[in-house]
């Protein structure tokens, strides 16, 4: 139902924006949906995904390069008007702010405990290595359990980069 002339509120509730990022995350939804959210409505007879979309192509499909763009030119899109230009501005900026922060929170690794708690953080082979216990025994039960889970620290760096442990 995504075609023109059709109101968001006329689509099914899986294809708006507003209700897939409450049912599915933020992560799910595209760049124009994202925006779409941010727009807030439509304009003369286009949805606010078909004004994302021309916001995108303004910005050669390329965030960085829509964050870079001025009020004023973002103005120029039909049915982008002042308080949405500002809003999409705002919102590129707060995600610039964003990744300058988390540019400078880089962990320092000095141990294996340092890079296992790193993995940890991040979802990886969380049934290997409990913080805190690096010199202590595990349990027969935790012994058992991670000869099947056959997963080590270091097999993620060598063998298995990029992949999670189940």
């Amino acid at each position: 139902m995504q075609g023109q002339n059709y109101s968001i509120k006329q689509w099914a509730k899986d294809d708006r924006p507003r209700e897939k990022l409450l049912e599915k995350g933020a992560a799910v939804l595209s760049n124009s949906e994202l925006l779409a959210i941010l727009i807030l409505n439509g304009s003369g007879g286009r949805s606010a995904v078909e004004l994302a979309q021309d916001v995108l192509r303004l910005g050669k499909d390329n965030l960085n390069e829509l964050g870079k763009l001025s009020i004023k030119e973002l103005t120029k899109i039909k049915g982008i008007g002042e308080a949405k230009a500002i809003t999409i501005a705002a919102a590129l900026e707060l995600g610039r702010r964003r990744y300058a922060a988390a540019s400078l929170e880089k962990p320092v690794v000095s141990s294996s405990l340092d890079v296992a708690t790193y993995l940890q953080a991040r979802g990886f082979c969380r049934a290997f290595f409990k913080p805190g216990q690096q010199n202590q025994r595990f349990s027969n039960h935790q012994r058992r359990r991670n000869n099947r889970h056959r997963c080590r620290s270091a097999d993620h760096f060598k063998k298995s980069a990029g992949r999670r442990c189940r």
